[in-house]
C-alpha cells in the first residue's frame, strides 16, 4: 500500500476519519489510509466489524459532501484483467495490423493446390458417365426442320414442333418496364413432356434463350436444334422417371424470372416486370440446365455457375457436368477466363468468381432458378482460339453432354443435398469449402471484437482511460476520480430500432423507388437523424455507442459471411482500414452511396449507364440485395465515426 496511490481530490480525506458506505447501505467508519492495489480501501481505527465479502464489496469511490460514499464494486477486476486491458489498448494497432495481415495471406494462399481441395462428387447415386450416349441423328432432323420452316419466328417453329411430338405446349406474354433505363416486351415458350414411369410431380427443365425472331445466324440455328433434337430424343426414350420441361425464353434472364414468377405465384406489385399467368402448373423442379451455343462448333464448353445475389448450386451439379465433358467426352471445360495453372492465374480466377458474387448479377439463366432454390447451371459453348485442341466438337456433341447430364439426375431419388453449396473454386478441379475461407475472414474481424471490448472496459471503468495510472507488474496504483456511467437503455432501444428499420427498408427497397436512390436517401436521413437527435451521446458514454456499434457491424458481417463470402469479405477490409483511419469514413462513405446514381448527373459516362442498368436490373427485377448489405454495413460505419 503507499499513500501516493489516491485521487487528488481525496487528499484532503487521507488520515481523517471518514464514512464508506458498502452493502445494503450500510457504513463504515474508519481513517482513510489509502488503497491497496486491488483498488480496496484501506480504513484504520474502523468501529465497525467489516467482512470479507464487505471488504471484497468495497471499491472505487468518489466525494459526495464530507462522506466517502462507495459507487462500484471492483472485486471483478483484478490484476490479470488490468494487464489484459492495457496491453491490448496500447498495441491495438500493432495486434490490428498483424491480425489483418495474417488473414490477407492466409486468403491468398487458399488458391495453392495444398490448401484446398480436389473435386469429387458426393452423391453417389447420380452415377455419372455410366451410360451409352446416343443423341446424334434427333439434332441433324431438328436442323432440317429448322431451316425448311424459315418463314416462322422461332418460337412459332418451336411450338408447331412440340406440337408435332404431342408436347403440353404453351406461351406466356410478359414486359419490363424501368423508366428511361428500359422497355421491352417478349414471349416464352414452354412445352412439358409426361415421362411414362413418372408420377408426373417433379420435373427437370432445359432451357435456351432465344429472342422471337427470324433464325439468320448459325449458331442460333444450331443452338435452337440442340434444344428441339434434345426434346424429340427424350421423348423416344422410356427410362425416364420424371417430367421434363423444356423452357425457351426471350431476352435472356428476365424471361426466367417472368416465367418463374408465374410458375411460384409471386405476385410483383411493384409492375417493374408483368407476366401472364401460365397456361398449366408443372409439378415441382428439381434441377435445371441453360444451354447457350455462341458458335456452331466449339472447342471449350464454359460453366457458369454465379446465381442471383452470388448464389452458387451444389457443387455435386458442377462436378457432374464437369466429370462428363472432360473424361467422357473429352471436351476442354473452363469455369473462368484464365486456364493456366499458375498461382497468379488461380488466385485471379478466385477473385473472378469472388466479383461474380459481389455484383449480384447472374452470370446465365440459370441465377433466378438458384434464387428461389432449384439447382441449375449454365453451360457456354465457344470457340476460343487460345485454347490448343485438336479438334473443333459439333453442335450434337453438345447434346450429348446435356444428355448425360440428365440422366444422372434422373437417377436420383431424391435432392441434391450432400455436397457444398458454399465454395469457391480457383481452377477446374479444386474447390475451397466454407470451412476453409471462413477462419481467415474470423481472423481479420477478431480486431474489431477485441476493440470493442476495449471501449466497453473504458465505458465500465472510465479510471483506467490513463495507462500511466495502471500497476503493471509491481509497479504502484494511482487512480482518477471515478464518475458514475449508467447505462443509458433508452439509447440502446433506439439503436436497435433504427437498425431494424434499416434492414426493413432494404428488405421492401425494390416498393420505394420513386426516383433512382431514394430508399437510399431514406435511410441514411432517417438513421442519421434517429442517431443524432434521439440518443444522449456524451463524452462519458461514447465509448459505450462505439462498443455497440462495433459489436453490431461485426455481427452483421459473420452472418452475411454465410450467404455471399466476397461481400463479407469486402466488408471486413472496409471495416478494417477505417478503424485504422477513422477519418476516410466520412469521404468514402457518401461517395460508395452515391456512386450508382452518377448517371443521373453525367450522363455521358456510358460505361456507368451500363453499370447502373445492371444494378437497377438486379435490385429491381432479381431482388438482388448486394449493393444494400454493403450499404446496410456502411451507415452504423459513419455513425460510428460521429457517435
Amino acid at each position: 500500500m503507499s499513500n501516493k496511490a489516491h485521487p487528488p481530490e481525496l487528499k484532503k480525506y487521507m488520515e481523517k476519519r471518514v464514512s464508506v458506505k458498502i452493502e445494503r447501505g450500510r457504513h463504515v467508519t474508519g481513517i482513510l489510509r489509502g488503497f491497496d492495489p486491488y483498488m480496496n480501501i484501506v480504513l484504520e481505527d474502523t468501529i465497525e466489524e467489516i467482512s470479507n465479502t464487505e471488504r471484497n464489496s468495497i471499491g472505487m469511490v468518489v466525494v459526495r459532501g464530507n462522506s466517502i460514499v462507495i459507487m462500484q464494486s471492483l472485486s471483478n477486476i483484478n490484476s490479470s484483467t488490468l494487464r489484459f486491458y492495457y496491453k491490448i489498448s496500447t498495441n491495438l494497432i500493432p495486434i490490428h495490423f498483424i491480425l489483418f495481415s495474417i488473414g490477407i495471406i492466409w486468403l491468398s494462399i487458399l488458391p495453392l493446390e495444398d490448401y484446398n481441395g480436389k473435386c469429387y462428387i458426393s452423391e453417389n447415386a447420380l452415377l455419372v458417365g455410366m451410360i451409352e450416349l446416343k443423341f446424334s441423328q434427333d439434332y441433324n432432323k431438328a436442323k432440317t426442320y429448322t431451316t425448311t420452316r424459315s418463314d416462322l419466328k422461332a418460337h412459332g417453329i418451336a411450338v408447331e414442333y412440340f406440337d408435332n411430338l404431342q408436347f403440353e405446349v404453351a406461351q406466356q406474354n410478359f414486359s419490363i418496364n424501368l423508366p428511361s433505363l428500359l422497355v421491352e416486351s417478349g414471349v416464352n415458350t414452354y412445352a412439358l413432356f409426361h415421362a411414362e414411369r413418372s408420377s408426373h410431380t417433379e420435373m427437370l427443365v432445359v432451357h435456351i434463350s432465344m429472342n422471337n425472331h427470324r433464325l439468320t445466324k448459325t449458331q442460333d440455328i444450331a443452338n435452337f436444334a440442340v434444344f428441339l433434337g434434345l426434346a424429340d430424343y427424350f421423348s423416344q426414350q422410356n427410362y425416364w422417371a420424371r417430367d421434363i420441361l423444356f423452357l425457351m425464353t426471350s431476352h435472356d434472364v428476365i424471361g426466367v424470372q417472368a416465367w418463374l414468377q408465374q410458375y411460384l405465384g409471386i405476385a410483383d406489385n411493384s409492375q417493374i416486370l408483368t407476366s401472364q399467368s401460365l397456361h398449366y402448373h408443372p409439378g415441382n423442379i428439381i434441377a435445371m440446365i441453360s444451354i447457350k451455343l455462341k458458335s456452331e462448333f466449339f472447342n471449350l464448353v464454359r460453366i457458369k455457375t454465379e446465381g442471383v445475389n452470388g448464389m452458387l448450386p451444389n457443387l455435386d451439379l458442377v462436378n457432374t457436368i464437369s466429370f462428363v465433358a472432360m473424361r467422357n467426352l473429352r471436351m476442354a471445360t473452363n469455369f473462368f477466363p484464365s486456364k493456366s495453372l499458375e498461382y497468379k492465374d488461380l488466385l485471379y480466377n478466385t477473385l473472378y468468381m469472388a466479383w461474380n458474387q459481389v455484383t449480384g448479377i447472374p452470370t446465365g439463366p440459370h441465377g433466378p432458378f438458384l434464387h428461389y432454390g432449384i439447382q441449375g447451371l449454365t453451360i457456354e459453348a465457344v470457340n476460343d482460339p487460345t485454347v490448343r485442341t485438336t479438334r473443333l466438337y459439333s453442335p450434337a456433341e453438345l447434346g450429348n453432354l446435356v444428355e448425360s447430364y440428365m440422366r444422372s439426375l434422373n437417377n436420383l431419388l431424391e435432392t441434391l443435398h450432400q455436397s457444398f453449396n458454399f465454395y469457391l473454386l480457383p481452377g477446374n478441379n479444386r474447390y475451397i469449402s466454407i470451412g476453409i475461407y471462413i477462419p481467415p475472414l474470423m481472423c481479420i474481424l477478431a480486431p474489431l471484437v477485441l476493440k470493442a471490448l476495449v471501449f466497453w472496459i473504458s465505458y465500465q471503468y472510465p479510471w483506467l482511460s490513463d495507462p500511466n495510472n495502471i500497476p503493471l507488474d509491481n509497479k504502484e496504483l494511482s487512480i482518477k476520480l471515478l464518475h458514475s456511467n449508467p447505462i443509458p437503455l433508452e439509447s440502446i432501444g433506439t439503436i436497435l430500432l433504427a437498425y431494424t428499420l434499416i434492414v426493413l427498408l432494404i428488405i421492401t427497397h425494390k416498393y420505394l423507388y420513386l426516383f433512382p436512390g431514394f430508399p437510399f436517401a431514406i435511410v441514411l436521413t432517417v438513421s442519421l437523424i434517429t442517431f443524432r437527435f434521439f440518443t444522449n451521446v456524451t463524452k462519458e458514454n461514447a465509448p459505450f455507442f462505439h462498443s455497440l456499434l462495433l459489436l453490431l457491424l461485426t455481427m452483421s458481417t459473420v452472418a452475411l459471411s454465410i450467404v455471399n463470402f466476397p461481400i463479407a469479405l469486402i466488408i471486413s477490409l472496409i471495416l478494417t482500414i477505417f478503424t485504422i483511419f477513422p477519418r476516410l469514413i466520412p469521404i468514402f462513405c457518401p461517395i460508395f452511396i452515391l456512386a450508382p446514381h452518377l448517371t443521373l448527373f453525367i450522363p455521358d459516362l456510358s460505361f456507368l449507364e451500363n453499370l447502373y442498368l445492371e444494378y437497377e436490373i438486379s435490385h429491381r427485377v432479381f431482388d438482388g440485395w448486394g449493393y444494400s448489405a454493403i450499404f446496410l454495413i456502411l451507415v452504423p460505419l459513419f455513425i460510428y465515426k460521429n457517435p
